[in-house]
């Protein structure tokens, strides 16, 4: 799959009547690409994580505010006070959510940079 397979997708799980810039989006699938090959030690994406790079990069969308939300802890207005917290996910460990998947395609085999020329 090529990132513009992925742009489509990632369009798809959006589903927002205005769509961000395909140039941000296409950073945050490299970026997600990149983040997949250096957990798992790997040099390709397998055939079964190619679903989970659209997946990830929403999550990464919203985690790091690009679709303008805000986390409002607390907000007082005269006698009234008002508490919002999203909560489920902190903006440094949302990868973290996706470790199980990427566990089984990691390769423990130790890379050393000569592996990398090939």
């Amino acid at each position: 799959m090529n990132t513009n397979d992925y742009l489509e997708k990632v369009k798809l799980l959006l589903q927002a009547d205005d769509l961000p810039p395909d140039e941000l989006l296409l950073y945050l699938i490299d970026d997600c690409i990149n983040r997949v090959l250096g957990y798992c030690r790997r040099q390709d994406i397998p055939p079964e994580l190619e679903t989970l790079i659209p997946i990830m990069t929403v999550r990464y969308y919203h985690v790091s505010g690009f679709d303008g939300s805000v986390d409002i802890q607390s907000m007082s207005e005269g006698d009234r006070s008002f508490s919002f917290a999203s909560g489920t996910v902190r903006r440094d460990d949302w990868l973290n959510d996706f470790k199980a998947r990427l566990d089984p395609f990691r390769c423990r085999k130790g890379m050393v940079p000569s592996d990398f020329d090939e």
